[in-house]
């Protein structure tokens, strides 16, 4: 699909990302505010709030309305709910942007960005939500940061509400791999609500190159990016731990991936027998990257199939999402 659409494949588009939406909400309990989804339209949607509420009421969708939201089905949760999530990630918020930099202040330096994806990321936690990260290494970064982490975390004398979940670690060069090919609509949006806490002129500038992220959703990604100049005709340039680190970080590298391997086979074995089928994980250990992707996450994804202007380009990776805390 172009840069400009039809009006008939718009409203097509739109149709399938109100459903996804408002479905991965549903899954959490959760509404949408009609201005988050308005800016989550595909190029050509030159709509505003009245002419949304008129297509989404003619939609047949199950829709109810509370509190300025807009929910899936006919029985939205209590306005103290909605409240009591939206408190909760604010305090979550200021808890993390406080505590980050101070236990991992000598383990920042590794990576080139660090941010909050997931819930928190989006404005609203609950009790049982973790904090999911989503880190750009330095070359040769990957496991000496995430052996770094393990160890601060260690040495701190309470241990975090809520948990700390390092889901998605990944080398500078891996990443600008990763953010230069189409993901889908579902990955561009978790991309463009990633909230930095360390690099953020770094990340800004992986957005900048990944014009399918512009594509895709433009409304969006011009709120993300704002006035902030285009990118240079030059790649990010890479930054390589020095030597000796990097070969540090490659002789832990075969001992905690086999560890966190054996963590994830016990947990899965642990959840399968109790039950709790959407809390399964996949973790992917490589020398370059590492990742929990949940079956949850793996669900979030496949809601958003059809939703997408510019097609996954088949092979592209997936960040992962809501995986477990290796400390428990």
């Amino acid at each position: 699909m172009g840069e400009s659409t039809s009006s008939e494949c718009v409203e097509a588009i739109t149709q399938r990302r109100a459903e996804a939406i408002l479905g991965i909400a549903n899954e959490f309990q959760s509404g949408v505010v009609p201005r988050d989804l308005l800016d989550l339209l595909p190029d050509g949607a030159l709509w505003d709030l009245s002419k949304l509420r008129l297509f989404l009421e003619r939609s047949g969708m199950p829709l109810s309305w509370a509190d300025g939201r807009m929910f899936m089905g006919e029985n939205p949760p209590a306005a103290h709910q909605q409240d009591h999530r939206t408190r909760r990630a604010r305090e979550n918020w200021d808890s993390i942007q406080r505590e980050v930099p101070r236990v991992l202040d000598g383990v920042l330096p590794v990576l080139r960005s660090l941010s909050v994806t997931g819930s928190l990321a989006f404005g609203e936690s609950s009790e049982k939500d973790d904090v999911d990260f989503f880190a750009i290494s330095r070359r040769g970064g990957v496991w000496l940061f995430l052996f770094l982490t393990y160890v601060a975390g260690r040495f701190r004398r309470t241990r975090p509400d809520p948990v700390w979940c390092f889901n998605t670690v990944l080398e500078e060069d891996v990443a600008v791999g990763e953010l230069s090919k189409p993901l889908g609509f579902v990955m561009a949006r978790e991309i463009l609500m990633a909230r930095c806490l360390w690099g953020n002129d770094y990340y800004v500038h992986l957005l900048q190159r990944a014009d399918w992220i512009r594509r895709e959703i433009p409304r969006l990604y011009e709120a993300r990016l704002g006035s902030t100049p285009p990118p240079s005709a030059s790649p990010v340039d890479p930054v390589a731990m020095p030597w000796p680190l990097r070969a540090l970080n490659a002789a832990i590298f075969p001992l905690l991936a086999t560890y966190l391997q054996l963590v994830g086979l016990l947990r899965n074995w642990r959840f399968r027998r109790e039950g709790r089928a959407s809390e399964l994980f996949r973790t992917h250990t490589r020398y370059r990257e590492m990742r929990f992707t949940s079956a949850k996450f793996e669900q979030i994804l496949q809601r958003g199939e059809g939703a997408s202007v510019i097609p996954p380009q088949l092979g592209s990776r997936r960040r992962g999402a809501s995986g477990p805390d290796p400390s428990r």
